[in-house]
């Protein structure tokens, strides 16, 4: 027992580095843990969980992708707040991987309406959950399903090691996601006055830009190789005000683009002359990018 909670350890931590990597959205989070934690311990349908608590919903993201019929996502609503696993972890907040046997013993369990109606009819017997969050309104989790054979004490064990690690990924992806909203948002509202952004990690790789904010730099910057995960561009980061004159000398007019040498950084880039180019058309300009403060992008917690 000790030696395959040692081997799943050892393996899982190697996962968490790859899951880490991919951690960017919670799309790419849930695919990622949802490819790889079956790996370390098996389960026929792995699913990442999120039950809303205050309207008795649960949403089913699952590996492989196995899609859940009405009837069915209906069968398990109608008994959720009768589930064993939505009651420890929304009872117990920071509470550790837990099986149903935990709670229930395999007799009992089958005898509820709960295994007939829902569990009987997809044709799994044993589950087990990782949670990952829980406040009074949502808990989500990752959640393994087996048929016949129960998940032992030494795999439950194993996976509550990594549950901290990827707690603490799914809330790196979320504070992601919730940024990208707002950026769009800000995009949608700046835009017509010529504003844009560009979002950069810790390593100085553009994580979200606009395609006209990335046109708008290539203008500048023409050796510049702007897809998501490329460098930013070094005069940028190197100098809080650079005039483009002296990166491009063939440009006409000068720029300047601000940026705060930190990680996580937001660069604000406004093209000045758009309000100009919008009431006259038919005159072409060469674009002024003008300073703007930038900001770090800051992680934040809440409600999922």
């Amino acid at each position: 027992m000790a030696t395959l909670a040692a081997r799943i350890a050892e393996q899982g931590l190697k996962l968490l580095n790859e899951i880490a990597a991919e951690a960017w959205s919670l799309e790419s989070f849930a695919s990622s843990g949802l490819d790889r934690l079956p790996r370390l311990v098996a389960s026929e349908v792995t699913t990442l969980s999120i039950c809303d608590l205050a309207r008795g919903r649960r949403t089913v993201f699952s590996a492989p992708n196995r899609a859940f019929s009405a009837g069915e996502r209906a069968a398990f609503d109608a008994h959720f707040h009768e589930h064993p696993l939505v009651l420890y972890h929304s009872k117990t907040p920071g509470g550790s991987t837990h099986r149903i046997s935990d709670s229930l013993p395999a007799s009992k369990f089958r005898q509820t309406p709960l295994y007939n109606d829902y569990y009987r009819c997809v044709g799994l017997d044993h589950v087990m959950a990782l949670p990952l969050y829980v406040d009074r309104r949502f808990l989500v989790s990752f959640v393994f399903n087996r048929k016949r054979r129960d998940f032992d004490e030494a795999e439950r064990d194993a996976l509550d090691v990594l549950r901290p690690q990827l707690a603490a990924l799914f809330g790196q992806a979320l504070s992601q996601e919730r940024t990208r909203s707002l950026l769009a948002q800000l995009d949608s509202l700046a835009a017509p006055g010529g504003w844009s952004a560009i979002e950069l990690d810790g390593e100085r790789r553009v994580v979200r830009a606009s395609d006209a904010t990335r046109e708008r730099i290539a203008a500048c910057w023409p050796q510049w190789k702007g897809g998501e995960g490329a460098r930013s561009v070094e005069p940028v980061l190197e100098h809080v005000a650079v005039p483009v004159e002296h990166v491009v000398d063939d440009l006409e007019e000068q720029a300047e683009l601000v940026a705060e040498r930190a990680p996580g950084a937001l660069l604000g880039l406004r093209d000045s002359d758009r309000p100009q180019r919008e009431a006259d058309r038919g005159r072409e300009q060469a674009p002024r990018l003008e300073p703007v403060q930038s900001g770090e992008v800051g992680d934040s917690a809440g409600e999922v």
